[in-house]
């Protein structure tokens, strides 16, 4: 759980709800918390791109083990924006976001994973 590579940047929405967008991101940002239903862990990711807008995803699938320092192009279905809200059950971490505005993926695909950075 660790901020690594982040662009101190303002972040801004990006698409319209239910609107699918292809990314070039960095994950800056990961973490993990239990449900209540059938013990399921969910998990969170927190993206940025070379703009330094901030993307969230929710899933249930823990499939991103590689590196912060690596980019990712992804797609992914724009499920909400967010003004830097905090769930109830968002870690301490995450409270660096608050006040930064965010959107919410869904259907999140990994297309290509590179070597690339933004520095």
């Amino acid at each position: 759980m660790k901020y690594e590579n982040m662009i101190e940047t303002k972040s801004e929405h990006i698409g319209t709800v239910g609107e699918r967008l292809s990314l070039k991101v960095k994950k800056i940002y990961y973490d993990s918390h239990a449900t209540d239903v059938f013990g399921q862990i969910n998990y969170r990711y927190v993206f940025q791109d070379e703009q330094g807008r901030i993307y969230v995803w929710h899933t249930s699938q823990h499939g991103l083990y590689f590196s912060n320092v690596l980019s990712y192009n992804i797609k992914g279905t724009v499920k909400q924006h967010l003004d830097g809200d905090v769930y109830p059950y968002y870690a301490e971490g995450m409270k660096k976001f608050e006040h930064i505005k965010q959107t919410e993926l869904t259907r999140v695909k990994v297309v290509e994973i590179t070597e690339e950075n933004y520095e």
